[in-house]
């Protein structure tokens, strides 16, 4: 029932008149107009609950607008495009020019945001079952992959062991004291056996059958009663025979076991890679008939899934967006609609109480009214010692106020006596209350003046007092709204409306949804009424939100953008249980009266049902407070109340049925008791208010004597916050049993070796849990260390509040562990939720052997653990006794052997860690290493009772030795203690293996070629007989002279093209060469040319060499094209020029009748000290000299030598430049044409030739066509 407020002011006394009005039902109401003295009274309405069959929400029709053609469908009366308000709502304008079709697209929009909603929940249904249904199929599948996966390791596995007990086995007989202790005692066989009869060891069979024969007729002659001999006889030779075989076989035996056990492992190996590569293993899993049926199951499954989510997030998008444009279009909306002024309307009664005149002001809310403006009615005065009119001010919303006048004849006239101007300055403002015009008047007090509104601007036609205005007593500034003239009727062709969802939320009804109303532009107060019965039972002004469904799906009416509204009212308890009519209205008054247009939503479905009581306890659990050592009840379930709705804090009672008395009750509202979310309830309640908050979880505390009553535990929601009484719901729920002594259960969740806490020795580290009903009374818990094989307790320690108890000791007890998933099975007994421990116990090594119990153990003796006790016997647990071992990796690198594996055993509780490297060719060993214990989680997981293997790993690198590259190596793992390497320890023997398998040796010469007077050759030389042969040298071989020419040193050079090609060649990466040598025309020139290369042990490259001779070349020194020539060698020189004279003047048998002449020069510094200069001709075919003369010959003139050109040329380089010339005739009596020679100039300490130096000048092939003919006498003309 709306109410409209008005005052009346008589002598100081308010009167409140009320004015009452009804509404009557229906979804639209025109518009109403009121007369101020009317008053309408509703029918009194029952206060009491009235309880009855729910029935759905009656639907609303909403107006649909024009559509396009790919409308194909409809939802709620809203056209669809593909099924979708949304997708219609794009085809149309959702940024209208007016607030009434603005509207209309708001209201479209909240309609597919709720279509959006439902799609969302929906698509999240389907989408939470394909998830279920692949997790389902993933776990299935998952799980045979797995068993396939262990079956596939399991058949290579045992395989592997069976071949590894036998190598290891045979490898043990091997051993030299093992195999010599064999080879003794059958050499003593045979002699033995030898001394009786040869024939006994006769390969014949028949031969051995008669010495056998002949041997017990001897024996039976001698005594025919003892066989005593012959059997000891039989036995020996059977010894024998066996010693014979497995002798003979041992070693065969032994290979063929060790490639039994090296196929096995590299199966194994294999088949662990293979199981580990997870891809490859799925790939083939799925080609099984299991495994392609269960994977096509997941494959579907998750097709299924992957469909789900895409069309989830699609609508998830979709309503995101939609709820964005909603926003946005209800902005727009607030932007078209219109600002409202306050209006007072001033009614003048007279003595009788009649209402003579009326008088409307309007402005702005808080702003005074100028008492100017204010006038009596013609023939009336106000009382004057009521001055209240010149003091009013606009209200928050319009008001109507009453004032007593009476005639002016009752009221002796005042003549105005003030000649003081006073000035009135009024400024008209829009409804946006901005300035637009301004107006000043001037003049004595009670002067009459006109407002003169701006152009295009009227004032409110209703407010007479723009009329009849005087000037006051003062100077005054006031303002005054101005509307923009604008002759229009109200538009009240749409209204409509959506209540999406109302619930109770804070004592108040919250409702949530959307009227689009074309009168919004005019009545721009949004109000929200709650009728019960028809009658009004609250009201409060609504908050507008953006609501881009309502705007495009009506697009041309006012308001559509922020059509939206949220309101909390404000209703009695009663009516929180009724049906109740809700009225969404746009008013043109504050208050929600005057004029308005209104939207019904009726015959709502009751908020809550206020006789609704449920709850249940789901769980409980008692501890010990660890602060103060009170006993504790923990209980947590939920209590949904229809009530909750005005008794709105939630207590919970504790309380004792035994003795009919409350134990404690607590408020949940702290960190100890507090309310839960369970929207589980919620879901399964959703016609009970704050179902959703209805969970509890709340803490009690109990004497020890209360354990054993029934007790109660009383979930209760009140008015009262403080004590939890006056108005209030209860609902009882009862506690079960909460001791039982009879429960004694435990269980090890796990137990593994560690080293010990000052790092040596063996831990046992176990964890696991204990409940006893029994710890009610023997509250001490202890867990003891029981030897079963020595029958004897090893130790036993408490478990106390605080784990530092304990650091320090040997043998410690953690602190109690939280143990929920004990607490949840074992509800009724104490400290259930702290039920787990974790001990740890320093073993002796005799100790680690044996078989072994945890005893947990609760008691009643703080001190010894003994007294009246509860014990659980845990299963017996034995550590791994085995000694485990693998060899990760052995490879040889650069000049070093690394190993790395790991080796876990309990046998020896030391430390010390030692890789050895035997040669099992040559039975002794090449070298030892302590090495570092290194982590290896993966052990620790495989072997949890091994107290090393958590640190196993081993990694250690040897120099490389010579026998590596051919022997057997075998390493050797031994844990062992300090300074007792060799006599107190336990070893792993590793298979011995060959390090290097490929035994070539392999070499390319890429290039040998003879460029600018030098020799090059490139190529590599690879081999694992050259490791540890660290230097590498590149030998030139004349083999036509038989004499090595020079040789170089290379340095390492990448091959890596090698390394690809010979991977099991280990330096084949660094195998490179590339090497040049000088080459002297005089002593190489037509010569057979080999390269060796040589990696070698000694720096000098002699000795302890692998060789390898690459293929002869034979070199001939191109034919010079001119008779200068360039030589090589000592210095600089060249010959000038050079020729063969033959004169055949003389005969065939003199020495002279074959000359050679040449001239040219040679400077060298090295000529100094060496003062013979000899020149020699070379045939480089026999290499043999032919001629030759020492520069010193009188024949010659000394003056030849000079030569300034040279000297201005290397005068500043060489010392003798100007004296280095020679011009030489040389008698070659051997001279041979078609051989190739050289010319040689040479500067030597003696006449011998001795410490000389020199220069080559090759002139290539002499041939017959080349002499010159005569005595030469002219050549150096």
């Amino acid at each position: 029932m709306a109410k409209e407020h008005k005052k009346l002011y008589k002598a100081g006394k308010n009167w409140l008149v009320a004015t009452l009005f009804a509404v009557a039902a229906g979804t639209a109401l025109a518009t109403t107009s009121v007369h101020a003295d009317t008053t309408e009274q509703g029918q009194p309405v029952a206060t009491d609950t009235v309880t009855g069959q729910l029935t759905a929400n009656n639907s609303v029709t909403v107006q649909s607008v024009a559509t396009n053609s790919s409308v194909n469908g409809s939802y709620d009366g809203y056209p669809t495009v593909n099924g979708s308000v949304s997708d219609w709502l794009d085809t149309q304008n959702t940024n209208a020019s007016t607030a009434e079709e603005q509207q209309k697209v708001v209201a479209a929009r909240q309609v597919a945001i709720k279509q959006d909603q439902e799609q969302v929940g929906q698509q999240q249904e389907t989408y939470d079952s394909a998830n279920r249904n692949y997790q389902s199929a993933q776990a299935s599948y998952n799980h045979s992959l797995k068993f396939a996966r262990e079956n596939e390791y399991s058949l290579y596995k045992s395989s592997y062991d069976e071949a590894n007990q036998e190598y290891q086995k045979l490898s043990a007989e091997i051993q030299p004291a093992n195999r010599s202790a064999k080879e003794e005692r059958f050499k003593q066989l045979t002699q033995l056996l030898n001394n009786i009869d040869p024939k006994l060891l006769a390969d014949d069979y028949l031969t051995h059958y008669r010495a056998d024969l002949q041997y017990y007729l001897k024996v039976a002659e001698e005594d025919h009663h003892d066989m005593t001999r012959y059997h000891k006889t039989e036995d020996q030779y059977d010894e024998w025979k066996n010693l014979k075989v497995n002798l003979a076989n041992l070693d065969k035996d032994y290979q063929q076991a060790k490639t039994n056990y090296e196929f096995a492992k590299k199966q194994l190996d294999q088949e662990v890679v293979w199981l580990n590569n997870e891809k490859e293993f799925n790939d083939y899993f799925t080609y099984t008939k299991d495994g392609k049926t269960l994977w096509n199951s997941l494959t579907e499954a998750k097709n299924e899934l992957d469909s789900a989510q895409l069309l989830l997030q699609q609508y998830q998008q979709r309503l995101t967006n939609d709820q964005a444009k909603l926003k946005k279009e209800q902005n727009h909306l607030n932007q078209l609609m219109n600002y409202q002024p306050v209006k007072l309307v001033v009614q003048y009664l007279n003595p009788q109480g009649q209402v003579i005149a009326t008088q409307t002001f309007t402005g702005k809310s808080g702003d005074p009214v100028a008492p100017g403006f204010v006038h009596a009615p013609a023939g009336y005065q106000f009382d004057p010692s009521d001055n209240s009119w010149k003091s009013w001010r606009f209200g928050d919303d319009d008001d109507t106020i009453q004032i007593y006048v009476t005639p002016t004849s009752s009221i002796p006239d005042t003549p105005t006596t003030d000649d003081q101007q006073y000035t009135v300055k009024i400024d008209f403002i829009n409804m946006q209350e901005e300035v637009i015009g301004t107006q000043t008047v001037t003049g004595k007090a009670g002067t009459r003046f006109n407002l003169n509104p701006p152009a295009g601007y009227m004032f409110d036609t209703s407010d007479e007092s723009m009329y009849d205005n005087k000037i006051p007593n003062q100077d005054f500034h006031m303002s005054i709204v101005v509307y923009p003239v604008n002759n229009h009727t109200v538009d009240l062709s749409q209204n409509n409306g959506w209540l999406d969802s109302y619930s109770a939320q804070n004592g108040k009804l919250h409702l949530v949804g959307w009227h689009v109303s074309s009168a919004s532009a005019d009545y721009q107060y949004p109000y929200i009424i709650v009728l019960d019965n028809g009658r009004e039972v609250g009201r409060a002004q609504a908050q507008l939100v953006d609501r881009p469904d309502v705007d495009r799906l009506y697009p041309n009416t006012n308001g559509r953008q922020a059509a939206g509204f949220i309101a909390d009212v404000d209703i009695p308890t009663y009516a929180y249980g009724d049906r109740l009519t809700v009225i969404a209205r746009f008013s043109n008054d504050p208050a929600g009266n005057g004029q308005y247009q209104d939207y019904y939503f009726n015959n709502l479905n009751p908020v809550t049902d206020l006789n609704a009581n449920k709850a249940s306890l789901d769980g409980y659990h008692l501890s010990t407070n660890s602060r103060n050592g009170n006993i504790q009840l923990n209980v947590v379930g939920w209590h949904a109340a229809g009530r909750s709705v005005t008794e709105g804090s939630h207590w919970l009672i504790l309380f004792d049925n035994t003795t009919n008395s409350e134990i404690q009750r607590v408020k949940l509202s702290n960190a100890d008791n507090y309310v839960v979310s369970r929207p589980d309830v919620a879901h399964a309640f959703p016609g009970i208010a704050n179902s959703g908050q209805s969970g509890f979880d709340g803490t009690f505390t109990l004497s020890r004597a209360e354990l054993g009553h029934n007790l109660s535990v009383i979930a209760r929601y009140s008015d009262d916050a403080v004590n939890g009484e006056g108005n209030r719901t209860d609902c009882w729920l009862a506690v079960p049993r909460l001791v039982n002594s009879q429960v004694n259960a435990g269980w090890v969740d796990n137990y593994h070796a560690e080293r010990g806490t000052n790092g040596t020795g063996i831990d046992l580290v176990v964890s696991g849990w204990h409940v006893a009903g029994n710890s009610l009374t023997q509250p001490y818990h202890w867990v003891i260390l029981y030897d079963n094989d020595t029958h004897q307790e090893v130790v036993r320690m408490p478990i106390k509040g605080q784990a530092s108890d304990f650091y320090g000791n040997s043998h410690f007890a953690t602190q109690p562990i939280l143990r929920p998933d004990v607490a949840r099975q074992y509800q009724n007994v104490l400290d259930s939720n702290r039920s787990g421990f974790e001990a740890r116990f320093a073993l002796l090594q005799s100790t680690s052997q044996h078989s072994l119990s945890i005893i947990s153990r609760y008691s009643d003796d703080a001190t010894n653990g003994e007294g009246n006790h509860t014990d659980y016997w845990m299963p017996a647990m034995r550590l791994d006794q085995g000694n485990h071992a693998n060899l990760d990796n052995i490879s040889l690198s650069g000049n070093q052997l690394h190993v790395s594996g790991w080796h876990a055993t309990n046998q020896m509780g030391t430390d010390e860690h030692v890789i050895i490297l035997y040669d099992a060719t040559q039975h002794r060993e090449l070298g030892r290493q302590t090495v570092a214990r290194l982590a290896r989680p993966d052990v620790a997981k495989a072997f949890p009772t091994i107290y090393n293997a958590a640190d196993s790993g081993f990694s250690a690198a040897f120099d490389f030795q010579p026998e590596m590259a051919h022997d057997q190596i075998q390493i050797i793992s031994r844990w062992t203690s300090a300074g007792n390497e060799n006599s107190d320890y336990v070893d792993y023997w590793f298979a011995p293996q060959l390090l290097v398998s490929d035994q070539s040796n392999r070499a390319s010469l890429d290039g040998f070629s003879l460029n600018d007077g030098q020799l090059t050759a490139t190529g590599w030389h690879a081999s694992n007989q050259a490791l540890g042969k660290q230097y590498h040298y590149v030998i030139l071989f004349d083999q036509t002279a038989g004499h090595e020419v020079s040789r170089v040193e290379t340095p390492l050079v990448q091959r890596p093209d090698v390394a690809r090609a010979f991977p099991t060649i280990l330096n084949a990466g660094e195998s490179g060469f590339n090497v040049n040598f000088a080459f002297d025309p005089a002593q190489l020139d037509g010569h057979r040319l080999a390269i060796v290369s040589r990696w070698t042990t000694d720096p000098a490259g002699n000795g302890n060499a692998t060789d390898y001779w690459f293929a002869p070349q034979t070199f001939t020194v191109a034919q010079p094209t001119s008779r200068a020539v360039r030589g090589t060698g000592d210095g600089v020189g060249a010959l000038d020029k050079w020729a063969v004279f033959v004169n055949p003047a003389l005969g065939y048998d003199n020495p002279n009748r074959i000359c050679f002449f040449a001239s040219g020069w040679h400077a060298s510094n090295a000529a100094t000290g060496r003062p013979y200069h000899d020149i020699m001709l070379i045939d480089n075919t026999t290499g043999q000299q032919v001629g030759g003369a020492a520069y010193g010959n009188p024949m010659l003139p000394a003056r030849d030598t000079s030569r300034p050109d040279i000297d201005h040329l290397y005068g500043s380089q060489y010392q003798n430049a100007g004296e280095s010339g020679f011009k030489i005739s040389l008698q070659t009596p051997q001279f041979t044409f078609g051989h190739r020679y050289t010319l040689i100039s040479r500067y030597a300490a003696n006449e011998d030739g001795n410490d000389a130096v020199q220069q080559s000048y090759y002139l290539g092939q002499i041939n017959q066509d080349m002499v010159n003919y005569g005595d030469g006498s002219d050549f150096f003309n």
